[in-house]
């Protein structure tokens, strides 16, 4: 048996305004937004989609291993 033991635990906030574009915002503009290939907006926007991208697959990880780990339940109570 295959154990997944994963600890994540990351408290951050970064508060951060482009000097050049002090209005742009990753969550509100998206990559639309960024003027010109701002190369600081453009990290802004990266590190943003990172962690959506973060939250998604824990949130998939999650809902799978809870469908995988009933299926195993009903399995083993049924074979029994």
């Amino acid at each position: 048996m295959m154990k997944l033991v994963l600890n994540l635990k990351l408290k951050a906030m970064v508060k951060h305004t482009c000097p050049k574009h002090p209005r742009y915002s990753p969550d509100r503009t998206g990559q639309g937004g960024i003027v010109g290939g701002c190369a600081e907006c453009g990290e802004m926007y990266s590190l943003y989609m990172q962690k959506l991208h973060l939250e998604a697959a824990v949130r998939e990880f999650e809902d799978k291993a809870a469908c995988l780990s009933k299926e195993g339940h009903s399995k083993s109570t049924t074979a029994a």
